[in-house]
């Protein structure tokens, strides 16, 4: 589990506030949207089906909301996959960064749910 500066597994919440021009309220909303969309799910999916395109298109996605948001840890992983992907290559079912994807998406989707309750918890 890596904290982020405001105590929130995943969440880099200073760089994300940038980003959200210090408005820890839209912040908050957008953390929400994270936590509720289909992305991860999607993802593991096309992991399972063993489909590359489906798996670069799903971690693209997956990967722009993470940056998006400053989940680096999250970020980081899905960029390698889909990196993998654009090389033509699934990543295997067996894989030990799958178990290490699925503990940065649990991390950060905890957080948003915690900093969606409590946009102050955002600000460290």
């Amino acid at each position: 589990m890596i904290l982020g500066d405001a105590g929130l597994p995943g969440i880099d919440a200073k760089a994300g506030l940038a980003v959200m021009g210090g408005n820890a309220s839209l912040y908050a909303r957008m953390l929400k949207k994270f936590a509720d969309s289909p992305y991860y799910d999607e993802l593991t999916a096309a992991i399972e089906r063993g489909n590359v395109e489906e798996i670069r298109a799903g971690a693209h996605t997956l990967k722009g909301v993470a940056a998006n948001l400053s989940l680096q840890p999250l970020k980081d992983l899905v960029t390698e996959i889909e990196q993998e992907a654009k090389n033509g290559a699934a990543v295997a079912s067996g894989d030990p960064r799958l178990a290490a994807l699925e503990q940065a998406y649990r991390d950060a989707r905890a957080s948003a749910l915690l900093a969606a309750e409590d946009p102050e918890k955002l600000k460290g």
